[in-house]
C-alpha cells in the first residue's frame, strides 16, 4: 500500500511541477499522505494545503515560488490575485520581503472588516480582471495603483518603473489613473510615486537605488545616458548621470552579480572576459571626463554609507522633503 501511495503522490507531484505549480491537496486522504511525507522531510508545505518537493522549491527564486503558489489555485474561478501577487504574475520587480502573503481581490460590496484571513489578504476589485498565464489577476493599472499607494516608496518605485519599462502603460496613463483616484487611501503617496516613476530604469535594483538617492535628498539623476566610444562605433550607457552646473558629469553604476553570472546576459563569456571588457568600457567613458561612482545593491541599502559615497563623488543635494 505504501508503494502504491508513493506512486500516486509521485504522479500528482510530477503533474504539478510540469505546470510550474504546487500540488493542492484535494481530499483528506491525499492531504494526510502528503503531510506524512512532509514529516519525513521529503516534501514542503510552504502554505497550508499546498505541497512541493524540497528539491524543486530550492531551485526557485522567491518570486518564482510565489507564482508556483498562485498556479495551484488556477482551477478556483473565485480567486483573482491582486497587489504584489498580481505584480509577480506580470513579472514586475517585487521585493522578495513582500511575498509573505497571497493577495486577492474581492468585490467592493464585500464589507468584511477582516482584510487578512490566514495566508490571504483581501483588496477591493475595481477594474475588470484579466487572465495572464491562465491566472486571474487585477488589471495592470489597478495592480500598480494598489502597490504604489500602500508600499514603501522604494518598493513602489521599482514596481511602477518596471511596469512602464515593460510597456504595460505609459507614465501619462499612470498619472491620469492615479489622479482619478483622489480621496482613496494612499492616493497622495501614489501620486508621488507616479510622478517619480521612470520606465527607462532597467532593473528593480536601479529603481530602488534611484529612490534611495531621492530619499537621501540628492538630485535625481538622468537614466541610461549613451556615450560613444571615439575609437570605434560602440555605444555605452551609464545607469545614472548627474550633470553639474559647471558642465562636469558624474556617472553612477550599480554593480549586480547577475550580469556576471546570468548566461542570458554574459553571452557565454567567462567572468574574466566580462570583467576585462567592463574595465575597457569604463576607461573609454573616462575619455568623456566622467567621474564614475560604482556601488553594489548592498551598499545602496546601507544608506549612511551610500550617502557618504555619493557626497564624496560630488553628487549634489537639493532642498526637498523626504518622500
Amino acid at each position: 500500500m505504501t508503494k502504491m501511495n508513493d506512486q500516486m503522490l509521485g504522479v500528482l507531484l510530477d503533474a504539478a511541477e510540469q505546470q510550474h505549480a504546487c500540488l493542492r491537496a484535494d481530499n483528506a486522504h491525499v492531504l494526510r499522505l502528503l503531510r506524512q511525507r512532509v514529516s519525513n522531510d521529503s516534501l514542503l508545505e510552504p502554505v497550508p494545503f499546498l505541497f512541493i518537493r524540497k528539491s524543486c522549491w530550492a531551485m526557485l527564486k522567491p518570486d518564482e515560488q510565489h507564482r508556483y503558489l498562485l498556479r495551484a489555485y488556477r482551477d478556483n474561478s473565485n480567486l483573482i490575485f491582486a497587489q504584489v501577487s498580481a505584480a509577480t504574475v506580470y513579472h514586475l520587480a517585487v521585493s522578495y520581503n513582500l511575498l509573505d502573503a497571497i493577495h486577492v481581490a474581492v468585490p467592493r460590496n464585500n464589507h468584511s472588516r477582516t482584510r487578512r484571513s490566514g495566508i490571504f489578504v483581501n483588496h477591493h476589485l475595481v477594474d475588470p480582471p484579466i487572465c495572464i498565464e491562465n491566472i486571474a489577476v487585477t488589471a495592470p493599472l489597478q495592480t500598480v495603483f494598489d502597490c504604489i499607494r500602500s508600499l514603501e516608496f522604494r518598493d513602489a518605485v521599482a514596481i511602477a518603473d518596471t511596469a512602464m519599462h515593460d510597456g504595460l502603460f505609459t507614465k501619462e496613463v499612470l498619472n491620469e489613473y492615479v489622479k482619478a483616484k483622489k480621496g482613496w487611501t494612499g492616493a497622495r503617496r501614489a501620486r508621488t510615486v507616479a510622478k517619480f516613476a521612470d520606465g527607462r530604469a532597467e532593473s528593480g535594483g536601479e529603481s530602488i537605488a534611484r529612490a534611495v538617492m531621492y530619499e537621501l535628498g540628492f538630485i535625481v539623476p538622468d537614466l541610461q545616458v549613451e556615450f560613444h566610444d571615439p575609437l570605434n562605433d560602440n555605444v555605452s550607457r551609464v545607469d545614472f548621470l548627474w550633470t553639474l552646473s559647471d558642465g562636469s558629469k558624474i556617472a553612477g553604476e550599480l554593480d549586480g552579480m547577475e550580469k556576471y553570472t546570468n548566461p542570458s546576459m554574459t553571452d557565454e563569456h567567462d567572468i574574466v572576459e566580462i570583467l576585462s571588457e567592463e574595465r575597457r568600457r569604463e576607461s573609454r567613458l573616462t575619455i568623456h571626463g566622467l567621474k564614475i561612482a560604482r556601488f553594489s545593491f548592498h551598499e545602496v541599502l546601507d544608506t549612511r554609507y551610500f550617502a557618504r559615497l555619493l557626497e564624496s563623488f560630488g553628487v549634489p543635494k537639493c532642498n526637498r522633503r523626504r518622500a
